[in-house]
């Protein structure tokens, strides 16, 4: 038996009152916590995203989330060269200029193409065939079943290589490859890109796609038709592709 059980009724009373008043830093008054309310279940959607182009300019130097295809092991980094390039200059090397320079974008377009990915073409100037360079990032955060539009920017430029001049590329294809398993070749929804006639012109393009899982390759490599292809012995083609920030939004 404790000891306010063993005091008269009238002391047990006053222990009680005595207990009860202790300072207030030894009380813990309980409320109500103001706490998130996480029983909710809602959840704020990613928005689509592609990386953009804007890169280190370098020889195989690529924007965060973009890769070189590589399909030859060991890879000739020559017969296959890749990287990131300026509106002036070939990987940004100041020693190696664009015969005509490539013009800025809008105001509206980030960075207005300052910087941008370049893949070649090439037969007979590095060796006695032909060969071509493949590059590739990730669309992330879709929705399947969602459709979605972003907008690119392609372009050719020409430069002085072993005292002759490069050619003007014909063009460019563009492909959205679904399934996440890696792949060198081409997925269905390709799109070829003209640039024909289009001298150090900067090229805009809109591709509309429906996304069949949350993420999906997308791939660029130069094109040249058949026709080209059999019509000419030698060329040596700069094809460029400019991904701005925020390029890509769903279709409502």
């Amino acid at each position: 038996m404790n000891l306010v059980q063993k005091l008269p009724l009238g002391l047990a009373l006053a222990s009680c009152m005595m207990m009860s008043s202790c300072s207030q830093e030894d009380v813990q008054v309980v409320g109500r916590e103001q706490t998130p309310n996480t029983s909710s279940g809602l959840k704020v959607a990613a928005n689509p995203n592609i990386p953009t182009t804007e890169g280190w300019p370098g020889d195989h130097s690529f924007a965060t989330g973009w890769e070189k295809l590589t399909w030859v092991v060991p890879d000739n980094k020559q017969l296959y060269s890749v990287g990131t390039s300026t509106r002036t200059h070939l990987w940004g090397n100041p020693y190696l200029p664009w015969t005509k320079p490539l013009p800025q974008l809008t105001a509206s377009v980030s960075n207005n193409a300052g910087n941008f990915v370049t893949v070649m073409y090439q037969k007979n100037v590095l060796n006695n065939s032909t060969s071509y360079s493949k590059m590739r990032t990730k669309i992330n955060n879709l929705v399947p079943g969602k459709a979605y539009a972003f907008t690119l920017y392609t372009a050719s430029t020409i430069r002085v290589k072993n005292g002759q001049s490069t050619q003007y590329s014909p063009g460019m294809i563009v492909s959205i490859i679904g399934n996440l398993a890696p792949s060198n070749g081409m997925g269905p929804d390709q799109t070829i890109i003209d640039l024909n006639g289009k001298e150090a012109e900067w090229v805009s393009k809109t591709i509309t796609f429906v996304a069949q899982a949350t993420e999906a390759y997308f791939m660029i490599m130069p094109y040249a038709s058949t026709q080209y292809h059999n019509t000419h012995d030698q060329f040596f083609h700069y094809t460029h592709a400019f991904v701005p920030q925020n390029a890509i939004t769903e279709i409502q």
